[in-house]
């Protein structure tokens, strides 16, 4: 299993819970490594693991604290995004392919103050399958109402 897998699959875990153990993150990642036979490569799993925790916490995506029973991780608001980011830009689309007949239309009106959230909207609008009409007005085919 590549590094950014293991980083994908800890991230995930990470954030569906408040903080999980280290080595519940650790089984989860072997789990998921014994479903990949034929390793062609001579990295060790468990270095490999480790490593990849490591480089997590170092990239400010999660902290880890120690309590009297175990160590425990946890997502930073950084770590967040970036988990955020990723499902993003995964290859599978976040719309519903099949058409119900109905138009959707978005009017975007964010003050300039908040142009960093703008972005943000227009990036997602534009995964989400909607297309620019004019200026800030978006509309699409496809429902929305999950993203909600």
């Amino acid at each position: 299993m590549a590094k950014n897998k293991h980083q994908t699959k800890i991230l995930k875990v990470l954030g569906q819970k408040k903080a999980v153990s280290v080595e519940r993150l650790k089984s989860v990642s072997r789990e998921s490594e014994s479903h990949h036979s034929g390793r062609s490569d001579k990295i060790n799993p468990e270095y490999a693991l480790t490593r990849t925790i490591k480089n997590i916490v170092d990239s400010g995506f999660a902290e880890v604290f120690q309590t009297e029973q175990s160590e425990y991780m946890r997502l930073t608001p950084l770590g967040r995004q970036k988990l955020y980011r990723d499902e993003l830009t995964n290859t599978t689309a976040v719309m519903n392919p099949n058409w119900d007949g109905k138009w959707r239309m978005i009017i975007l009106d964010l003050p300039e103050n908040r142009k960093s959230e703008r972005e943000a909207l227009r990036y997602l609008l534009k995964k989400a399958g909607f297309v620019c009409a004019k200026n800030s007005v978006w509309v699409s085919p496809f429902p929305f109402e999950h993203f909600f």
